[in-house]
């Protein structure tokens, strides 16, 4: 058995159930701190993607939402990346692009989607920032992205530590979550 800890505001009860392993939210901190993620699952493979839909029912928060709507469920994710305005985007097939410091109505946040999108980057992370998401959730749909919302008080590592998580407790589990 394996048990990976992220600090991660979350209420009670099972995440997910995949082939008889469930997952479920316990206290691995000190009341006065954030309540820790401790995902729990049996090791029998090492898949190194886990779905769309997997994600958001393992997350099964509303801290993070998909917001683009012809993303198909079954779309196979790969670890997070790093958004850097000074630097090109890789391609990097399936991965998760957490995009700091982008605004949904920012002048260059459309472009990051396309060259996400172009660069074969499945997801696209951004924070709303009070901000109307209309014309980034259609530039996502258009360039065929996956947009997820995260809460803005969400730090950006604490996304990225419950995202490797995630990818990890789907490897342990030896199942894609996808069900």
């Amino acid at each position: 058995m394996k048990v990976t800890c992220v600090n991660y505001l979350l209420g009670p009860g099972p995440l997910a159930s995949v082939q008889n392993t469930t997952f479920h939210a316990k206290p691995c901190a000190p009341p006065q701190e954030a309540l820790a993620l401790c995902l729990v699952a049996t090791s029998t493979g090492t898949p190194d993607s886990i779905t769309l839909h997997g994600l958001l029912r393992l997350l099964a928060s509303p801290a993070v939402a998909l917001r683009s709507h012809g993303t198909p469920p079954e779309l196979s994710l790969t670890s997070p990346a790093f958004y850097d305005p000074h630097t090109p985007l890789e391609g990097l097939p399936g991965a998760i692009l957490l995009g700091i410091g982008l605004h949904p109505a920012g002048p260059a946040t459309a472009g990051v989607v396309r060259s996400a999108a172009t660069a074969g980057f499945g997801a696209l992370v951004i924070k709303q920032y009070s901000q109307d998401l209309g014309q980034i959730i259609a530039v996502a749909d258009q360039s065929g992205i996956a947009l997820l919302v995260v809460d803005d008080e969400m730090g950006w590592r604490q996304l990225d530590a419950l995202l490797d998580s995630a990818l990890t407790a789907s490897a342990e589990a030896g199942n894609s979550l996808s069900t």
